[in-house]
């Protein structure tokens, strides 16, 4: 597929989640880009579900203090020189308390199709939390147009 011309591409909204247990020091999960588009992605957000509750929560519960790295897996590429607190990429909880804040990113990050990312959360030794963790990837599916008539 060629690279995005943004003349000749049309975008629809789009969520990838990637729900995360918890039970270790290290936990990593891998997301897929589905082939027929590239993903743009511009916000991100997580919710906890500590213990199996069946409610997610962000503000009765603190944002995870795991540290979280992503990697693209096409270039082999860490997106942060270190792993950083979760809610540096993921937001945190509203002023009420009640509902999530995003975090937008500054950049959209750009997906081929195809593509993949790992995520990795990681705790201090001693620190490990078992918890299921449900980050959202939101952003625009963009279907390239370019040899469509």
């Amino acid at each position: 597929m060629q690279p995005l011309d943004a003349m000749n591409f049309i975008e629809d909204d789009c969520v990838y989640e990637l729900d995360m247990v918890t039970a270790g020091i290290l936990t990593t999960g891998f997301i897929q880009i589905q082939g027929d588009s590239w993903f743009r992605w511009t916000k991100s957000l997580v919710y906890k579900n500590p213990g199996g509750e069946d409610v997610l929560t962000t503000g009765a519960q603190p944002i995870p203090a795991g540290l979280v790295q992503i990697r693209d897996l096409g270039s082999q590429r860490d997106l942060f020189r270190v792993a950083v607190p979760i809610a540096s990429v993921f937001g945190g909880p509203a002023k009420n308390k009640s509902t999530a804040v995003p975090f937008i990113l500054p950049l959209p990050r750009l997906f081929k199709p195809k593509s993949s990312f790992q995520v990795s959360v990681s705790y201090p030794a001693g620190a490990a939390v078992a918890e299921t963790l449900f980050f959202q990837f939101v952003g625009t599916k963009c279907f390239n147009l370019a040899g469509a008539r």
